[in-house]
């Protein structure tokens, strides 16, 4: 899966983190400086658990109970893009990439 996201054009880099209260960077693929990939990692760790988090309250409020966890994120700016699932994200150029392929890669690993 890491291959294949780094082959799209527009790919900028591919971080793995841990997860958890402080999450780091585990692998950096692509050009991507070391402090990026940690604000990268932060960012996307407490995305996904604030999302996660909205399900949950969701679900109290709902008679009923067959919402799913987080299945991935995109969060798009007027250059650059970010994407999540797991403990994985990556950053992408919106000028170069298409956005179907992160989205296609992303759904043939959550489907697995």
């Amino acid at each position: 899966m890491i291959n294949q996201l780094k082959n799209i054009d527009g790919v900028m880099a591919v971080v793995i983190f841990s997860e958890g209260p402080n999450p780091e960077p585990m692998a950096i693929y692509g050009e991507f400086p070391l402090d990026e990939a940690q604000r990268l990692s932060r960012f996307a760790n407490d995305y996904l658990r604030m999302l996660q988090s909205l399900v949950d309250q969701f679900v109290k409020f709902t008679k009923s109970r067959q919402w799913n966890p987080v299945n991935g994120w995109a969060v798009h700016g007027p250059t650059y893009s970010a994407y999540g699932w797991g403990n994985l994200a990556c950053i992408v150029d919106n000028s170069k990439v298409n956005h179907n392929m992160i989205n296609e890669v992303k759904d043939a690993f959550l489907n697995t």
